[in-house]
């Protein structure tokens, strides 16, 4: 187990309520696919890593 179970900045969220209600709009009522986007951001975060990426050994721009 953990030590300490919970952190101050977990139980400074506990605060809040996070339960969704009808007083806002959430990603479904907005035609927003959460996941697509997240994919979206993995892909372009981990370009950076892969073969040809910005941080690669072998820039793609440098191959012949």
């Amino acid at each position: 187990m953990p030590k300490p179970l919970l952190t101050v900045d977990q139980l400074n969220l506990l605060k809040y309520d996070n339960i969704i209600s009808k007083k806002y709009k959430t990603n479904f009522d907005i035609m927003i696919d959460a996941n697509k986007k997240f994919e979206d951001e993995i892909n372009r975060y981990s370009f950076n890593w892969t073969s040809g990426g910005q941080f690669s050994k072998k820039r793609i721009d440098k191959l012949s």
